[in-house]
């Protein structure tokens, strides 16, 4: 951001209008459907920022049992990080709202 002369900030650019996902992630996002159900759930789930012990809670399973969906959901989206799964999963999110899994309300993180 630049600072202007009054001593305000502008964007050095125009945002567009709209959700925009970048093409960086396109890749990423086409391999989504190789993910099982389970795994779209924790998917999700490390979208909006959980941790492996808050999905174990919201999934009533292990933490192990998060660690192991984690480390196959890296494999098949081919990403290093659970951030990068993270940022997929909110680029999904954008671009298909409402297709991902349901599951019963989450408790706070």
């Amino acid at each position: 951001m630049a600072a202007s002369a009054a001593g305000r900030f502008e964007m050095p650019f125009e945002m567009p209008e709209g959700p925009v996902v970048s093409s960086r992630w396109q890749g990423e996002l086409g391999r989504v459907a190789l993910l099982s159900e389970r795994e779209l759930q924790v998917f999700s789930l490390l979208g909006v920022g959980f941790s492996n012990r808050g999905i174990a809670t919201a999934l009533d399973v292990t933490e192990r049992t998060v660690k192991a969906h984690v480390a196959r959901i890296l494999t098949k989206l081919e990403v290093e990080s659970r951030l990068q799964v993270g940022l997929v999963a909110q680029a999904y999110q954008l671009m298909y709202q409402g297709t991902v899994s349901a599951i019963k309300p989450l408790p706070d993180n």
